[in-house]
Formats: structure tokens, C-alpha cells, sequence
């Protein structure tokens, strides 16, 4: 169940700024749990451009990895959460697709956003007009609604 909200919490903040990785701003004041940095050290040894932010629920780096902006999510012990990153269309299956397509007749696929915790989570933006739904695509290619954007 923590997982879940966890999820939930991550995603309703990335929605907005994952792909917006020149506009981040970080806590002048963040003090990042030892256990965090070291968590960090060890899985991106080679980061570059790493920034933390420190928040009432998270700590999180902002970095560049082989030349892809992503945000690794630690809880306030230093443990991680999870990893994100912008996602591709042509990263979901044609099974993904075409249950999108079914559920969501009239909607274009905008931004994807890769969720690395276990396992690989997708969260697809939908538009359609002014309406815009964020989705989850499991592992399994299964679709659900996540949140509604506008």
C-alpha cells in the first residue's frame, strides 16, 4: 500500500516537471541523508549535473546519465524509491497500444515517462482537446487511469 501512495505522490509531481529539466529548482537549504548519497554514489557512479532537492516527503536527485535527464526518489531515510526518466512511445507494446486505443478513442499519446522501481511502470499523457488524463501501463500491458491533468 505505501507503494502505491508513494507512486501516486511521485507521479502527480512529475507530471509537471519531468520534462521540464532546465526549469528544476532545488533547495538551496536540502540536506540530503547520508544514506541517500551514498545510495546515489553507488548506483550512479557516473552522474553528472546532480542536483538534490529536499522535500517534506522526498529527497530527490536530479542528474544526467549518458545523456538522459533523470530523477532518482528517496524516502527521508535514504532509501530508495524509485528512478524516472522520459519514456518513448515505441517503448510500449503493441498490446499497451491497442488498449489505449480501445479505452481512449480520440486521445493522442503525449509524453511518456519511464518508472523504474521492482519493475518498469509507464505513465502516458493523453490529450484530447483540453482534456488530459495521465495513465499507467504495467508490465503486464495492462492500462489504468491514474490521474486526470485537465
Amino acid at each position: 500500500m505505501k507503494k502505491v501512495i508513494y507512486t501516486a505522490l511521485l507521479v502527480t509531481g512529475l507530471s509537471v516537471s519531468t520534462y521540464a529539466a532546465d526549469d528544476y529548482r532545488y533547495s538551496k537549504e536540502a540536506r540530503v541523508t547520508s544514506n541517500a548519497q551514498a545510495q546515489f554514489n553507488d548506483l550512479y557512479a557516473k552522474a553528472t549535473n546532480v542536483n538534490w532537492e529536499v522535500t517534506e516527503k522526498f529527497q530527490k536527485a536530479f542528474f544526467i546519465l549518458d545523456g538522459v535527464t533523470m530523477t532518482a526518489f528517496y524516502n527521508l531515510n535514504g532509501e530508495h524509491i524509485a528512478t524516472t526518466q522520459p519514456g518513448k512511445v515505441e517503448q510500449l507494446s503493441e498490446t499497451a497500444l491497442a488498449r489505449i486505443a480501445k479505452a481512449y478513442k480520440g486521445y493522442e499519446i503525449g509524453k511518456v515517462i519511464e518508472y523504474n522501481n521492482t519493475s518498469t511502470v509507464y505513465f502516458v499523457e493523453l490529450k484530447k482537446g483540453e482534456r488530459e488524463v495521465l495513465v499507467r501501463v504495467t508490465p503486464d500491458n495492462s492500462v489504468y487511469f491514474f490521474k486526470q491533468i485537465k
